[in-house]
């Protein structure tokens, strides 16, 4: 059992994670990623001109 006397206090780093660490990520250029964007919003309002 566990004693009730001790407090546990959260840690200043718990849920972050260190990005530049991991070398197997996917890099994309932020210009692809607001090129999509854009791209994927100019799509879905012509759809949405041609159907009505």
């Amino acid at each position: 059992m566990a004693k009730k006397d001790k407090i546990r206090m959260p840690q200043s780093t718990a849920g972050l994670m260190v990005y530049s660490d991991v070398e197997s990520a996917i890099k994309i250029k932020p210009e692809y990623v607001v090129g999509a964007a854009i791209a994927l919003f100019s799509l879905v309002l012509a759809l949405k001109f041609i159907a009505f």
